[in-house]
């Protein structure tokens, strides 16, 4: 995977064959190796998130790894750059493609497109078939659970609901999230974005919140609906997907907070320096 620009390798399983070594020995041997090596191409693209079910060695009896000498032949490391590239360019993509079940490895552009495919799928019940899930997230329904995932990445929110509302599941995804996961969310999104006057207004005690200008924040329905200005209004209906998704949320069945949550991302998403 790469994030961010930094590269990274997450290695789920490795299975090596030889004698004479300590099982022991060799599992930290070559979790130091992997660790200090790259074995991403340069062909990556910044923030991209490559996904490949298996690798084979690609060459065969070339290492010749020796408790004096453990380190990876230059050969050995190019030829597994390759093959990562290989597959890169073969990937498929959740995000716009229909993935086969044979397929050996997927592709995410960036943080954003993978929480937005992750929702879907939670949507859509579909997390457990998917093999990429699996091994991105190996604790998936235990400790690491979809509204865990996007509160560690909650700063992608915006641009995932932005894709979520291309694809008809921001209203789906907010509709399955238990009220104290999309409080969480909603927090989170608030604070990584310094929204200070809704932060204010949403989870300050009464006594102490800050008087917020009905025009750029809450108006006389506060008690039944949280809206954003006239002028932010106009700027994220100006885009079809956002005013389609706008119409959803106010025929939709959703509680203040869903609604809350949906229309600030939103907001973020559309005119970010009107949503601060």
């Amino acid at each position: 995977m790469d994030a961010g620009g930094q590269k990274n390798s997450l290695i789920g399983k490795l299975r090596v064959r030889g004698a004479g070594f300590d099982p022991l020995a060799m599992r930290l041997n070559f979790e130091r190796l992997f660790a200090l090596d790259g074995f991403l191409s340069d062909y990556l693209p910044p923030g991209a998130l490559v996904c490949i079910k298996k690798i084979s060695d690609p060459k065969p009896r070339l290492l010749r790894l020796t408790p004096a000498d453990w380190r990876f032949s230059e050969t050995w490391r190019r030829a597994v750059a390759r093959q990562v590239e290989n597959f890169y360019r073969r990937a498929f993509r959740p995000a716009r493609d229909v993935v086969p079940a044979q397929a050996e490895s997927v592709v995410f552009t960036d943080r954003a497109e993978l929480l937005a495919c992750l929702a879907s799928d939670f949507c859509g019940g579909k997390l457990a078939e998917n093999w990429w899930w699996r091994g991105l997230f190996p604790n998936l329904g235990g400790a690491q659970t979809v509204i865990k995932i996007w509160l560690d990445a909650a700063e992608f929110a915006p641009a995932a609901f932005q894709i979520l509302a291309k694809t008809g599941d921001a209203v789906r995804f907010v509709h399955k999230l238990q009220p104290a996961e999309t409080k969480d969310l909603l927090r989170r999104i608030v604070e990584i974005f310094s929204l200070q006057k809704l932060a204010s207004a949403l989870f300050e005690p009464p006594a102490t919140k800050m008087k917020v200008d009905a025009e750029t924040l809450i108006g006389n329905r506060a008690k039944e609906n949280l809206f954003f200005g006239l002028e932010a209004r106009v700027l994220v209906m100006s885009e079809t997907v956002f005013g389609k998704l706008m119409s959803e949320i106010e025929t939709a069945d959703l509680n203040f907070e869903q609604r809350t949550l949906l229309e600030t991302v939103l907001l973020l998403a559309g005119a970010p320096r009107i949503a601060r």
